[in-house]
């Protein structure tokens, strides 16, 4: 029996099909127009988050995009960030040239290890750019504290952790830039699109220049592109709003029965949760003890394959991939996440409507793929 494949992201419905024929019967759908459903979906998100401002976009890369370009990081400067996430998340840093360094993550949650930012700190770093690990909320209050005691900028990349919350704040409303992305694979989806959050003193400036520069022609000083997110995902973007703690409250649910059914097993540790910190699992993620059970991630992924349990690949360490391997960088600068990429890491299915029966089956085939490798 195979898992059946429910909705990955998010989950679409009679409110959806409404906001697209409102927005569509506006007559102007382009996003162009103030005053329409663009604006109202920055409202409602910004009031969502807490945040100061939000600003639709095409999706989370323009985000990170326009954050880089308004805090004007180019040669010379320094970026910190973390090796385990989606090449996006400091990629623009890069793109403008500056050096990025990384800290390496806590296997426990596959996030960065807090503890490893401020070591790299240099007369050179001008801002920390740091991603949620697949929904799991890093240490807000020590990375915005470093970058206080540092006078660093704090951008997160908060593409597949829309909805995350530490100690009761939005993740929108702690960094001073917040990038989220609402692809249709995301916790909540406008099919494609993405919001910048800004948080700052100077978050009335930063927001007038980021409205420019999502338009193609920018600034004069630099030349955008079209950033712009029409009027019909942000139509639908005002209706996930509404949807997306009880899709969150539906995927954390899920992820704990698979972490329960999991806890029976030796050498399989979920991600570990802390308090304070609202993961909200864009992904389910483990790790395998290969040494203890002497079976490698190869082995165990065919398996449960074999069971009817796919487990999607999963991204190597950013500084791996080929926009940077030909600017020069090489592996070796953060051993535990390659490591952990490597050997240990691992996905399992966590989509919207999965019954107690499809959890169960892939915990039992989590079980018996195991066993049987223990017993070759």
């Amino acid at each position: 029996m195979r898992v059946v494949q429910k909705p990955f992201g998010s989950r679409f419905g009679l409110e959806e099909i409404e906001a697209v024929a409102r927005a569509m019967a506006s007559g102007t759908v382009s996003g162009l127009t103030r005053g329409g459903e663009g604006d109202a979906f920055a409202e409602e998100f910004a009031e969502y988050c807490g945040s100061q401002y939000a600003l639709p976009l095409n999706g989370a890369c323009n985000a990170l995009s326009i954050a880089t370009l308004i805090l004007g990081i180019g040669p010379g400067d320094e970026v910190i960030s973390n090796p385990l996430t989606y090449i996006a998340t400091a990629v623009y840093p890069l793109k403008y040239g500056a050096k990025i360094r990384f800290a390496d993550v806590d296997p426990r949650t596959l996030n960065v290890d807090e503890d490893k930012i401020e070591p790299l700190i240099t007369d050179k770093t001008k801002a920390i750019y740091i991603s949620s690990y697949e929904g799991h909320v890093p240490d807000m209050d020590r990375i915005m504290d470093i970058s206080r005691r540092h006078g660093l900028y704090f951008v997160f990349d908060a593409a597949r952790c829309a909805g995350g919350k530490f100690k009761g704040r939005d993740v929108g409303a702690i960094p001073h830039m917040t990038a989220f992305s609402f692809q249709e694979q995301k916790n909540m989806s406008t099919g494609d699109g993405g919001m910048l959050t800004i948080n700052h003193e100077k978050a009335d400036e930063w927001i007038s220049k980021a409205r420019v520069l999502r338009d193609v022609w920018g600034t004069g000083e630099f030349i955008s592109e079209n950033f712009r997110m029409d009027e019909i995902r942000a139509a639908i973007g005002r209706a996930q709003i509404k949807k997306l703690d009880s899709m969150n409250d539906e995927r954390r649910g899920i992820a704990h029965r698979l972490t329960k059914g999991l806890s029976q097993f030796e050498g399989i540790y979920p991600v570990e949760e802390f308090p304070g910190r609202r993961h909200v699992f864009h992904w389910y993620m483990a790790r395998l003890d290969v040494k203890k059970l002497g079976i490698s991630r190869e082995e165990f992924e065919r398996g449960m394959e074999e069971e009817g349990v796919r487990t999607p690949e999963h991204n190597q360490p950013i500084y791996m991939t080929r926009p940077y391997q030909i600017r020069g960088y090489q592996s070796g600068l953060c051993p535990i996440a390659e490591e952990l990429w490597r050997e240990q890491i691992f996905r399992l299915p966590l989509n919207l409507g999965m019954t107690e029966q499809e959890i169960d089956l892939i915990v039992n085939a989590v079980g018996r793929t195991i066993d049987q490798l223990m017993k070759k």
